[in-house]
């Protein structure tokens, strides 16, 4: 797709790259409204957590998020055993028992370091997951919840099946005022990387993550594309151009969307992601990502 003057894509490597990007610029510019809105609409909007809140949860982490993860995560199935044989085991020089025989013949590799296999025939698999984050500003603070947790016990169950994930967030913003989008892309986690989930769980679940951060780094922009866009409030610049206090329109990336592609959550596509409205239906939607992937589930005893 050609790209016209008002065509923007931020690209960052890593979450923590973005957090940092979105943390620089100027803290006094009052139309940076991403750092300055509080009040009444907080909780349901960001769940209270501020600009110095949000902040400091991207760094650290939100335990909460974990939390409503392994709730959702302990409605399903347990992960089929079927993918590990039963364990081997080598000689070395540290494992979890010591094999005497070999101790006693003064032996350097003395000690029994157990494996589990994979069973034959099982292939593991990368999964690319793409998570746009863009929301309309009418959608809850809980359903942002519920569809982060959603995919952080999809790639929690995929990876306990032998599987692994790559998750990238995504945000586009478009200006009603033609096809322009704003666009910014970051690797949340690569494929080879533990699960970090905490940190995950900030960055998936956390409202905060799109209406503080994403926000912040579209008011880095250049006034001009800031016009373009609204993104910002009040008057700035030596033309007193106004910004229209929002932050544009949530649309649909252009690019890679991955194996599991999420789509911003708006007005078109409230309807199609029906499973976020109870527990029950989240479940069955991440039990249906599951079959897709191949993975078995069977009952907890």
């Amino acid at each position: 797709m050609a790209q016209g003057k008002h065509d923007i894509m931020r690209t960052f490597e890593t979450f923590d790259e973005f957090v940092e990007y979105s943390a620089g610029g100027n803290n006094s510019d009052k139309t940076r409204k991403s750092r300055f809105r509080e009040g009444g609409l907080d909780n349901r909007w960001d769940l209270g957590a501020g600009w110095e809140g949000a902040l400091k949860l991207a760094r650290t982490g939100w335990e909460e998020g974990t939390q409503r993860m392994i709730e959702l995560r302990d409605k399903l199935e347990s992960i089929s055993s079927v993918i590990m044989s039963d364990q081997s085991f080598k000689h070395s020089d540290d494992g979890s028992e010591v094999d005497v025989d070999a101790y006693l013949e003064g032996e350097p590799d003395c000690f029994i370091e157990f494996i589990d296999e994979l069973a034959r025939g099982f292939e593991p698999q990368v999964f690319k997951i793409v998570v746009n984050l863009g929301v309309s500003s009418s959608i809850s603070a809980d359903r942002i919840e519920q569809r982060g947790a959603a995919v952080l016990a999809l790639v929690d169950m995929l990876e306990s099946a032998g599987h692994r994930c790559e998750i990238e967030i995504v945000k586009a913003t478009g200006s009603g005022r033609g096809t322009a989008l704003w666009q910014m892309r970051t690797v949340l986690k690569e494929a080879g990387e533990p699960m970090a989930t905490d940190r995950l769980a900030f960055a998936l679940v956390h409202p905060a993550t799109h209406r503080r951060l994403i926000f912040s780094a579209e008011e880095r922009e250049p006034i001009e594309t800031r016009a373009w866009y609204g993104f910002g409030d009040g008057k700035v610049g030596g033309k007193g151009r106004s910004l229209d206090g929002g932050y544009g329109q949530p649309a649909q990336i252009t690019g890679d969307k991955g194996d599991v592609y999420l789509p911003a959550l708006n007005y078109s596509t409230r309807d199609k992601q029906s499973w976020l409205n109870s527990d029950e239906e989240t479940a069955k939607w991440i039990k249906s990502q599951l079959e897709k992937a191949g993975v078995e589930l069977e009952p907890r005893y």
